[in-house]
C-alpha cells in the first residue's frame, strides 16, 4: 500500500485526528500553566498575599537587572548559608561570606533563583529584609511581633542556626538578611543541598551577638536608628521616633533605647521617666534620666504617638430575618418604607464592642426588593475611621391573603348552627386494622355458608337413601 492509499484509509485519518486533538489539549494546558505562573509572579509583585504572607505598602521596587555576582548555597545539615563570589570571568567562584540560618521543615533541596525583595512581610509573624526565592518561600530576618524594628521576638532570634520552623523560610540574623536583600535581589542562584554534619565549611561562622534584656532591636540590624549601633558608655542611645503605640495597649518604654553606665554596664531598666496615657490618641514626649556614679546626669527623649488602628467588632445576635409584604406587586414590594423597616428590624439586634461608633445598615435598593433571601450589611465606624463589619440575611415573604384562606367557623358558631362535630380522619394504622377485621368477618361468613350448604346436601342424600330402602 502506497502513501496515497494510507491517507485515504479511515483508520489512518482517525489516528491523525486523535494526534491533533492531543496536541490541542496539550497546548491549552501549557497556556493555562503559563497564565497561572504569570499570575503568581504578579501576586508577588503586588504583595497582596504570597501564600500566607502579607507585604507592606512600603515595599521598594526591586525589579533590576540580573544579579550574577554572587552564588548562594544552603547546607541543610550544617544550618549555614555560604555566599560565593564569582571571578571576573564568571567561571570560578570563591567563598565570600557565611551566615548561620534556620530552615523551615518544608525547605526542599534544589536550585532556585531569587525573585523579589520586600522590606516587611507578615509570614506568621512579621519579618524584615525579605527576599522571595520561590512561591511562598523567603530568605528573611528573625520574627517580630509587629511591623516595627523594636519588636524583635528574641526566641526566634536565638533559634537562628538551630531549630527548624514550620514553613519554607530561611531565617537569618537581620544583618545577614539585609545583605542578601541588598545584594541578591533578582535572579541570584540559590542552591540548597542536604550536606552532612561532617562537611568542612569554607569559612568559619562568626560569633553570635547577644541581645539586651530590655532593648527590642535585633543587635545586628544595620538600620541607622538601631540603638545598638549608637551605644556608648555613659549614654542613653535611642532609636526611631515617634514610637507608635496602639490605643489602650501597654507601653514598653525600654524597647527603643539602650543605656550604659561609664563601665559599659546595662542600666536601661534603672532609667527614670514620665508615663503617658495610652487611652487617648495623640503625641506625647517621654524624657529619660539617670545619674551616673560620677554625679553626671544623662538624659534622652522619645516621642510616643498613640494611634487607633483597631477595627470595632460589630455583631448581630440574629443571622436570619423574615419580612412580609402584601403582594408581589411593585406598589407593595418596591417601597422605600420596606427597606427602611428591614433596616430598623435588624438594628434592634446589633451590638458593638465600642460605644462611640456610627452604625450603618445597608441593604438592596428598594427597586430590587423581591421575594426570597438577600444580604443586609452592618458596618460600625469609630472616630479614628476604622470600620468593622458583618452580614446577615433577610427573607421577604408574601403575606397570606384572607380571601385565599379556607373559612373555618368557630366553636360558638358551630354550636349555634348545630353543625355536626367533625370526626377526625382515621389513622392509616386504624384503617388497616378495620380492613383486616372486615376481611376476617367476610371470610368467616363465607366459611359458615359453605358449611351449611354441605350439611344440607348431606341431609338430602340421606333422605333419598332412606326412601329407596323403604320401597324395597
Amino acid at each position: 500500500m502506497n502513501i496515497k492509499d494510507l491517507l485515504k484509509s479511515k483508520k489512518f485519518k482517525n489516528i491523525l485526528i486523535t494526534i491533533v486533538e492531543i496536541l490541542v489539549v496539550a497546548g491549552i494546558i501549557f497556556a493555562a500553566l503559563m497564565y497561572m505562573q504569570s499570575k503568581i509572579n504578579k501576586d508577588a509583585d503586588k504583595t497582596s498575599g504570597v501564600g500566607n504572607t502579607i507585604a507592606t505598602d512600603e515595599e521598594e521596587e526591586t525589579v533590576q537587572k540580573q544579579s550574577d555576582e554572587f552564588y548562594l548555597q544552603i547546607n541543610m545539615a550544617k544550618n549555614v548559608m555560604v555566599v560565593y563570589r564569582y571571578d571576573a570571568d564568571k567561571k570560578n567562584k570563591t567563598a565570600y561570606k557565611i551566615f548561620p540560618c534556620t530552615l523551615g521543615e518544608n525547605v526542599k533541596k534544589g536550585k532556585y533563583k531569587t525573585e523579589k525583595s520586600y522590606s516587611w512581610v507578615k509570614n506568621n509573624g512579621w519579618h524584615r529584609y525579605n527576599t522571595l526565592y520561590t512561591y511562598s518561600a523567603w530568605i528573611q530576618s528573625a520574627e517580630y511581633s509587629d511591623r516595627y524594628p523594636d519588636t524583635l521576638v528574641k526566641k526566634s532570634y536565638n533559634s537562628v542556626g538551630k531549630n527548624k520552623k514550620v514553613d519554607k523560610s530561611i531565617i537569618l540574623y537581620a544583618s545577614d538578611a539585609a545583605w542578601v536583600y541588598n545584594n541578591c535581589k533578582y535572579k541570584t542562584v540559590l542552591e540548597i543541598v542536604k550536606g552532612s554534619k561532617k562537611d568542612q565549611l569554607p569559612l568559619q561562622v562568626g560569633k553570635k551577638t547577644e541581645t539586651n534584656k530590655y532593648c527590642g532591636w535585633d543587635p545586628t540590624d544595620p538600620d541607622k536608628s538601631n540603638p545598638y549601633l549608637k551605644k556608648a558608655n555613659g549614654t542613653i542611645s535611642t532609636g526611631y521616633t515617634p514610637v507608635n503605640v496602639e490605643k489602650g495597649e501597654k507601653i514598653d518604654y525600654f524597647s527603643n533605647l539602650l543605656a550604659l553606665d561609664e563601665t559599659g554596664k546595662n542600666i536601661t531598666g534603672k532609667l527614670k521617666y514620665n508615663k503617658i496615657d495610652s487611652s487617648k490618641t495623640g503625641t506625647s514626649k517621654v524624657t529619660y534620666t539617670y545619674k551616673l556614679k560620677s554625679g553626671k546626669k544623662i538624659t534622652a527623649s522619645l516621642s510616643y504617638k498613640v494611634v487607633d488602628t483597631t477595627k470595632p467588632k460589630v455583631t448581630c445576635s440574629k443571622t436570619q430575618f423574615t419580612y412580609e409584604v402584601k403582594s408581589k406587586d411593585q406598589k407593595d414590594m418596591n417601597k422605600e418604607s420596606n427597606a427602611k423597616a428591614i433596616k430598623e428590624m435588624v438594628r434592634k439586634y446589633v451590638s458593638c464592642n465600642e460605644s462611640d461608633v456610627t452604625i450603618t445598615i445597608t441593604t438592596v435598593d428598594p427597586l430590587e426588593l423581591k421575594e426570597g433571601n438577600f444580604p443586609v450589611s452592618i458596618k460600625a465606624q469609630d472616630k479614628a475611621g476604622n470600620v468593622g463589619s458583618c452580614q446577615v440575611m433577610c427573607e421577604i415573604k408574601i403575606k397570606e391573603s384572607k380571601g385565599n384562606k379556607k373559612f373555618e367557623p368557630s366553636k360558638a358558631q358551630k354550636k349555634k348552627l348545630k353543625l355536626p362535630k367533625e370526626t377526625s380522619k382515621p389513622k392509616e394504622s386504624e384503617k388497616k386494622t378495620k380492613e383486616k377485621q372486615t376481611k376476617e368477618k367476610t371470610t368467616k361468613k363465607v366459611s359458615e355458608t359453605k358449611k351449611n350448604v354441605k350439611q344440607t346436601e348431606t341431609t338430602k342424600s340421606s333422605n333419598e337413601n332412606t326412601t329407596t330402602i323403604a320401597k324395597d
